[in-house]
């Protein structure tokens, strides 16, 4: 069982390089401004990350056949031979590692995401002032020239 719970914290950590390297990517990408290929990268993202989700049920799993009380792994280390514990415990803090550095990337990644939108909308408004004409009387919504009404009209019809 040992065997398997050290095979699933090294795919969960050769999981976070790729994703970290993804996350670089997309970041680069954003920069570049290339929606077509963050779109692309973002899918494989999504995708990563819910085979890594599918690691940590399965990683749960393991635990709670070790040890059914468990509801964390380093509850069932301390029943471990000592240098297996460590050997579990040094890959945890690596995983754990690499996860917080791929939340931080993330949450760089967010922020420029957000900036280009607003930079976006700020620049369609500032255009779509810039176009719009200040006097309303020049064209009708069906595009002809429409003569403003300045003097007063009298209605006449039948009745």
């Amino acid at each position: 069982m040992l065997q398997k719970i050290k095979g699933n914290l090294g795919r969960q950590e050769k999981g976070l390089e790729v994703l970290s390297s993804l996350l670089a990517e997309e970041f680069s990408q954003l920069t570049s401004r290339d929606p077509q290929s963050v779109t692309r990268t973002e899918f494989s993202i999504h995708e990563l990350l819910r085979q890594l989700a599918v690691e940590r049920v399965e990683l749960r799993t393991f635990v709670r056949e070790m040890e059914p009380a468990a509801e964390r792994l380093t509850e069932v280390l301390d029943g471990l031979d000592p240098d297996e514990a460590r050997d579990v415990r040094e890959v945890l803090a690596l995983v754990d590692l690499k996860e917080q550095a791929a939340a931080v990337q993330t949450e760089k990644n967010a922020r420029m995401a957000y900036a280009l939108a607003l930079q976006g909308r700020t620049l369609l408004e500032f255009i779509q002032k810039r176009i719009t004409p200040e006097n309303k009387d020049t064209y009708s919504s069906s595009g002809r020239f429409r003569k403003p009404g300045t003097q007063g009209a009298l209605l006449s019809g039948r009745l």
